[in-house]
């Protein structure tokens, strides 16, 4: 699944000019994959490219955790400092990593991800920590989880709650 995502400046003043030409061009871009504009107030156009996210289901009010491939199609370089959703009270960025024989998680502060590179959110890895879910999750729901960048633009991705196996 590819999102474009443009600042909301830029977005408003199309609609401004030609509401049916815009939500014409919106529509064609949505229902071909071109994607979905970023929230923001920046103007330049933010082109990353979401695959496979899922969220690992786990009973009662377990901590779960988020996966997804995202890849910068722009030019320019990201940031991606946090993220956030409606059906988590707390969303952070985690990496696992192997010392000595052992796995210890650690908060991520930021990820750069730099032009046509790609980031793995993946079990072992980097991994999103959703804390408290705020609605009561089944395997194949839908989440929305929304990354933040460095330049305020925001990008939502839809996750579908899988089992623990991802199946």
């Amino acid at each position: 699944m590819r999102f474009e995502a443009m600042g909301g400046a830029g977005y408003g003043r199309l609609l401004g000019r030609a509401p049916s030409l815009a939500l014409l061009l919106a529509l064609i871009s949505t229902v071909c994959g071109g994607g979905l504009p970023a929230r923001g107030a920046d103007t330049a156009a933010l082109v990353v490219e979401a695959a496979d996210a899922w969220v690992r289901w786990l009973p009662a009010d377990l901590p779960a955790a988020g996966y997804v491939t995202l890849t910068n199609k722009g030019p320019t370089t990201l940031e991606l400092v946090g993220a956030s959703s409606p059906d988590f009270a707390e969303v952070s960025m985690h990496q696992t990593l192997e010392s000595h024989g052992m796995s210890e998680m650690r908060p991520v502060a930021s990820l750069v991800l730099k032009p046509q590179a790609t980031v793995r959110f993946a079990e072992g890895g980097y991994h999103l920590m959703l804390m408290h879910a705020t609605r009561q999750l089944h395997q194949h729901d839908r989440v929305e989880i929304v990354f933040r960048f460095s330049d305020g633009r925001t990008m939502p991705v839809p996750f579908e709650v899988r089992s623990g196996s991802g199946g």
